[in-house]
């Protein structure tokens, strides 16, 4: 019977999250377009294309809130790798004490390990 390794199986799920923080992170930080700053209008582009992350006209504005809305992210992610790793670490310690009362086990219940009978030496 396979034994439920509650603990890695987290630390996986927290792992993948915390790529997926760091992959929004990254977006919000290098993925911006904003059709109402200077630059569109001087590039006459009237085909422009839908504002990405941008809240306000003023771009100054745009990059302080997407940096930290990026910040957020990066902490968020840096928080599940670290959860991760120590969920990870957790579960090493506990398959450790298994394996080591599963020893002890089965030296106590070894029949050579049996004193069949005492030798007086008097």
């Amino acid at each position: 019977m396979k034994e439920i390794k509650i603990f890695t199986y987290l630390s996986f799920i927290l792992l993948l999250t915390g790529v997926t923080f760091l992959t929004l992170g990254f977006d919000r930080m290098h993925n911006y377009n904003n059709p109402d700053s200077e630059e569109s209008y001087l590039l006459e582009d009237d085909d422009s294309e839908d504002p990405k992350n941008a809240y306000v006209g003023g771009d100054a504005y745009n990059y302080i809130i997407n940096g930290t809305h990026s910040t957020s992210y990066f902490v968020l992610a840096s928080t599940m790798f670290i959860l991760s790793v120590l969920l990870f670490m957790c579960q090493i310690q506990y398959d450790t004490k298994e394996l080591i009362r599963k020893t002890q086990q089965e030296k106590e219940d070894d029949p050579s390990t049996y004193l069949l009978f005492q030798v007086d030496k008097s």
